[in-house]
């Protein structure tokens, strides 16, 4: 079985990025001097704030799968509450809406949606099917 391993994220604001993430996907947080490492079971994040390299990244789409459709809307509902919060924290409208609650589309079998994090990096959700 091939599980998902340690995925290293290059940010423009590594504590801006490991909160929203923290809080997505109910991840611990552990700060070293120049990296923040978040885990939970089977996933492992390592962020480093890197700039010029998170600008790079932001093509990166990574996927995640979850068992059913109900954590699906479970998540897509977090990324509206994460963007209201940062919305009231003052973040630009820019990347306000480029964070917008995603759509979720449906393929019959697949039902997915796309998110964006503060960096701008794409990500992808859809629901496993065995």
């Amino acid at each position: 079985m091939v599980r998902l391993g340690q995925i290293v994220l290059f940010s423009k604001d590594k504590q801006k990025l490991a909160s929203f993430l923290c809080d997505l996907f109910e991840l611990e947080m552990e700060i070293h001097s120049d990296s923040i490492s978040l885990a939970h079971e089977h996933i492992n994040f390592l962020i480093i704030e890197r700039p010029r390299l998170a600008e790079c990244g932001s093509s990166t789409l990574i996927d995640f799968y979850v068992n059913d459709f109900e954590e699906l809307e479970e998540l897509n509902n977090k990324i509206e509450f994460l963007n209201y919060r940062l919305e009231s924290a003052g973040e630009s409208q820019e990347l306000l809406q480029q964070m917008k609650k995603p759509e979720i589309k449906d393929l019959g079998e697949v039902k997915f949606f796309f998110m964006t994090d503060p960096d701008g990096r794409r990500w992808k959700v859809s629901t496993f099917s065995k």
